[in-house]
């Protein structure tokens, strides 16, 4: 009966201790300590070593797939917005997105290709 008892309260335990973790982070990426990711249809920046989240981007529609650029000053995502989604770059501290892509179809952000002086999405 004990057993029974604390193999109970054991799976309670993992019960609410995963309920705690926020399973909706999205398509993260890492650069130093600064982790960007896709949570809530915004783009998101956190410290790896703890601290509160910081929402880079709030527009209507939906971001995903954020990507930080290699010096680390930037991070171009996918902004889905009236239907069509194409590439944007936000400040690392957020701020006002500019669009890199008119495409009439689907544009995705994939990364940071360095070309020459200056990097390129």
């Amino acid at each position: 009966m004990k057993t029974l008892i604390l193999m109970i309260a054991l799976s309670l335990l993992i019960m609410a201790n995963s309920s705690l973790a926020t399973e909706l982070l999205r398509e993260p990426s890492l650069k130093g300590n600064t982790l960007v990711f896709a949570y809530a249809n915004d783009i998101w920046k956190a410290d790896i070593r703890g601290g509160d989240a910081i929402r880079l981007t709030s527009f209507q529609g939906r971001e995903t797939a954020p990507k930080i650029s290699p010096d680390g000053k930037w991070v171009a995502f996918t902004g889905q917005y009236e239907g069509n989604a194409d590439v944007y770059v936000v400040s690392i501290d957020g701020g006002d997105a500019t669009r890199l892509t008119y495409h009439p179809t689907t544009d995705v952000a994939v990364g940071w290709a360095k070309q020459g002086a200056n990097d390129f999405i």
